[in-house]
């Protein structure tokens, strides 16, 4: 299999990458010079051009504006990154795609797209914040194609982008105070286990819409507890206590139970995905190497 990556000087694509590439053909498009193949627009004509000269069996899109707070602000910046790049994309292969057998598109979506109490199925979606309105925008897009939207929410570990656990760590390191959420929850999933998936889905090319979680949940509040547990004992600092929305504009609201119900994936794709539990100790170990 051939892969093309958009998105590859992100946290995920970059990770894809170099997972990818140990057994595959990959490529992978940035905007920024210097790393993979430099496109300073993604335009369709730009996006034709590098489609049909590779003429990848597989594309994934990892392009996002992820920060749900300057989503808020910036709202035309978040629109052109999540939905309308996304659409060029798809247009191109329509419209341009000149070889016959065409890419089968992976787009990235987000867990954001639910609020109220989880397990959510794909079927029950209710953004709360812009960021994840446009990520549901996003996902419409595919409908045209042979496709699939995976919406996700994964940790890991890396050292030029900055992530939910390097902030840990950080804070930890410095001595600083950190609250954890007792009421957000959340069905994460290691960046392996996402790219494992990734490739077994490769494979079959089933379109659709699908949740990729961990079985269950756990809080964020507890996930830091475990992260500070294992990497840094002697903390102190440490409080869990309840997330409350606030009236702030500049603040984005937050859905505080994405857990996600992942039986239409596991059925359609005949997959067996890990326990919260299991994944969690995974991904903190996996942080310590």
């Amino acid at each position: 299999m051939k892969f093309l990556i958009f998105g590859g000087n992100g946290f995920l694509g970059s990770y894809l990458y170099d997972f990818l590439k140990k057994k595959y053909s990959v490529n992978k498009v940035s905007r920024k010079k210097g790393i993979g193949i430099y496109l300073k627009s993604l335009d369709n004509k730009r996006i034709s051009k590098v489609i049909n000269r590779l003429k990848p069996d597989i594309i994934i899109n990892t392009i996002a504006a992820t920060n749900i707070d300057k989503c808020e602000t910036f709202k035309k910046k978040a629109f052109h990154s999540n939905v309308e790049i996304t659409k060029n994309i798809v247009d191109s292969l329509k419209k341009d795609c000149n070889f016959k057998k065409k890419p089968f598109f992976i787009h990235i979506s987000t867990d954001q797209v639910y609020s109220g109490k989880g397990y959510h199925k794909e079927n029950k979606t209710k953004p709360v914040n812009y960021y994840a309105k446009t990520k549901l925008l996003s996902e419409k897009c595919i409908n045209s194609i042979d496709g699939c939207v995976l919406r996700t929410n994964f940790l890991g570990n890396s050292k030029t982008h900055y992530n939910f656990n390097r902030w840990i760590n950080e804070y930890a390191k410095s001595n600083k105070q950190i609250f954890g959420y007792k009421n957000i929850l959340f069905s994460p999933l290691a960046m392996d286990t996402l790219a494992n998936t990734i490739i077994k889905i490769s494979k079959k090319k089933i379109n659709g819409v699908f949740n990729l979680g961990s079985v269950g949940g756990i809080s964020k509040g507890h996930y830091i507890l475990q992260f500070l547990n294992k990497n840094f004992p002697k903390y102190k600092k440490f409080k869990i206590t309840n997330y409350k929305n606030l009236t702030d504009k500049k603040l984005a609201k937050r859905s505080l139970d994405t857990r996600l119900n992942c039986s239409k994936l596991i059925k359609k794709y005949k997959l067996k995905l890990p326990n919260t539990k299991t994944e969690v100790n995974r991904i903190i170990d996996s942080y310590r190497k």
